[in-house]
């Protein structure tokens, strides 16, 4: 009975401790995106600068630890009011794409800025010594500043429960959540509104990375990273601009987080992405949203349009034109130019197959994914667990991965797409996260007895191919084979998406993108359509992960990464969305920059974070048709003009 009460005792305070400082970063954010339908993957970034400025000033200046937290209240809720009026107010009427990648290039920015600044080791802080030692309960001692912050918490919720329930500006920011345009017609001044909750939100994110200090075991660069993922979860299982739900929610996953990990230290992080899955898909709104007025839109009108002269000349001839041999004929000709390069020349071919499988969804269906690696991982690591097993023919394994692929696709295809907006997005990181776990915790598995390495989990496994067709053998050392190989495999399924894209399928999908209301008013079947457009997304992307682990002979499970998921994002939107060959130019551009970059400058400092940060905004903001559509602008500048 004691241990009972013990291990009772410590789930709920570590749990609850836990969960509250989930809710203080979280529930900034949940307000601003329920009010203002903005989609901030950067809210990370605040609680990381909020827990910088809390250590410098406490370890440096010697400011105490309670006003340093204050004053990082006011830093940074001084930078979110900056942001807000210089980027993020220029995107509120813009598509939630772009909204997505402008804030994944501030996270990038921002990592490498302060890595710029601090370095790379994390930052620890010394509390004043009332919160240091322990408390005695009588039956048990628990951490004092754990005690604390349940306590922190709890005053924070109640303030905020007060302020926006029993204040002049709480109901006017309860009307903006409800209905915009109706609290714009009262007279509330929604500008103003939304900058002055936009700086608490941040604030409030500051407060919970300087307490975070502690509880998190030190402070990285990789903050806005590391913890995106848990907060985006808080706020969608709990309901946007819902502080009673993101209240709950925290404490939902923070007590069921701790326990996970409590009782299964190697596969914890599985539950929380399991809660996720179930709660979403039982109330796609969250706990405590409202049905049909949560998450601001992400399918059909999220993508960029490519609209242009050239582009529906060459939509309405699906004729092979001459200059479409060009990426073939430079793909021949890097190959003997270059054998230099020949490594990574392969590794952009792979990727290019890879960006296309996520175009069909991105810029032909308005199905955006940040969790399109699920798909990739399957089939890279159904083709390496074949060949480590003894079936090392390498066709055939490509064929397993396309199957396997497509079954998690229609699976998880069928669950994901009956929701829309953040809970879709959240959905496909939940997937792609549920099956990194797997890989992690399969690295080992026993067999009559005996342990067997599996997935090898971060080492990886290593393994060898046959020849193809018993008559080419793979070239670990100058990628002869490799390289022919990768690009016969994006022959194959550039094809298969210029086909489909073409065809009246794929002339149903643009209209799914462009009106899914309308396609649903003439009797389209939208929902069947989007589904046969993931599974076949999702086979392409299974035959690129297959293709990348055979021509490279390893796999890890950064296959899974989200940091892979966003990159394959951002060479979408570098080349353009919802075009053949933006595929091409945005998976070439970025890895030949990054290859370069990282030769040149290193890897540490972070150059390459920083520079396709900057380039991401900079991209959204003033080239939103990616290079192919800087390109055709010039080119068609060019061609007007007069002799």
């Amino acid at each position: 009975m004691e241990y009972a009460v013990n291990t009772a005792t410590t789930i709920l305070v570590f749990g609850i401790a836990y969960a509250m400082l989930l809710f203080i970063i979280s529930v900034g954010l949940s307000i601003t995106m329920g009010m203002m339908g903005f989609i901030n993957l950067a809210h990370g970034t605040f609680a990381m600068v909020g827990g910088y400025v809390t250590v410098k000033l406490v370890g440096a200046v010697g400011v105490p630890y309670l006003a340093a937290l204050a004053i990082a209240f006011i830093v940074v809720a001084l930078l979110g009011m900056v942001m807000e009026l210089v980027l993020y107010r220029r995107l509120y009427n813009r598509p939630e794409l772009d909204q997505v990648l402008l804030t994944i290039g501030i996270v990038f920015a921002s990592v490498a800025l302060v890595t710029f600044i601090w370095g790379n080791n994390p930052q620890n802080i010394q509390l004043p010594k009332f919160l240091q030692g322990d408390l005695d309960l009588g039956f048990k001692r628990i951490p004092a500043f754990r005690a604390f912050m349940i306590v922190a918490g709890g005053v924070i919720a109640a303030a905020l429960f007060f302020g926006l329930e029993r204040t002049r500006i709480g109901a006017q920011i309860r009307a903006a959540v409800d209905n915009r345009r109706m609290a714009q017609s009262c007279g509330i001044n929604t500008g103003r509104l939304f900058t002055l909750t936009f700086a608490l939100g941040s604030g409030m994110a500051a407060i919970g990375g300087g307490l975070g200090i502690q509880i998190l075991g030190g402070l990285k660069p990789t903050f806005a990273f590391d913890y995106l993922v848990v907060v985006l979860i808080v706020v969608a299982v709990g309901g946007l601009g819902n502080i009673r739900g993101t209240f709950f929610a925290a404490l939902l996953i923070g007590i069921t987080d701790f326990a996970g990990k409590y009782f299964l230290p190697e596969g914890g992080s599985f539950i929380i992405y399991l809660v996720t899955f179930i709660v979403l898909l039982w109330r796609p709104q969250g706990l405590f949203g409202q049905a049909g007025a949560t998450a601001p839109k992400i399918i059909a009108e999220s993508v960029t349009r490519a609209v242009d002269a050239s582009a529906r000349l060459l939509s309405s001839d699906h004729r092979p034109r001459w200059v479409e041999a060009l990426p073939w004929v430079i793909a021949i000709g890097v190959y003997f130019a270059f054998p230099g390069y020949r490594l990574l020349a392969t590794v952009i071919l792979v990727m290019i197959l890879f960006t296309l499988s996520l175009d069909l969804l991105v810029g032909y269906s308005g199905i955006v994914s940040l969790g399109h690696t699920a798909l990739f991982g399957t089939g890279a690591y159904t083709a390496a667990l074949l060949a480590n097993n003894g079936w090392s023919e390498p066709l055939s394994g490509v064929l397993a991965a396309i199957v396997a692929a497509s079954m998690i696709g229609a699976i998880s295809g069928w669950i994901i797409l009956r929701t829309h907006g953040l809970t879709l997005l959240m959905l496909t990181m939940a997937f792609s996260f549920i099956l990194y776990e797997l890989a992690k915790d399969l690295d080992v598995i026993v067999i009559g007895g005996e342990e067997v390495t599996f997935t090898g989990g971060f080492d990886g496994i290593n393994f060898s191919n046959s020849a193809i067709l018993g008559l080419f053998e793979f070239d670990p050392v100058w990628f002869t084979v490799n390289y022919w190989y990768a690009l016969f495999f994006l022959a194959i399924g550039f094809l298969v998406v210029r086909t489909i894209v073409y065809s009246p399928f794929g002339r149903a999908l643009i209209g799914i993108r462009e009106n899914v209301d309308r396609m649903h008013a003439i009797g389209s079947p939208v929902q069947s359509r989007k589904l046969a457009a993931y599974i076949i997304s999702a086979a392409i992307a299974g035959a690129a992960g297959a293709v990348w682990v055979q021509v490279r002979g390893n796999i890890t499970i950064a296959v899974y990464e989200f940091e892979t998921a966003g990159a394959v994002l951002i060479m979408i939107i570098l080349g353009g969305t919802g075009r053949l060959y933006g595929a091409f130019i945005g998976a070439t551009v970025y890895l030949f920059l990054e290859n370069q970059t990282e030769t040149f400058l290193g890897t540490d400092p972070p150059y390459w974070e920083l520079t396709v940060g900057l380039a991401l905004v900079l991209t959204v903001l003033f080239a939103r048709r990616g290079l192919l559509g800087v390109l055709e602008d010039v080119f068609g500048r060019w061609r007007r003009k007069p002799v």
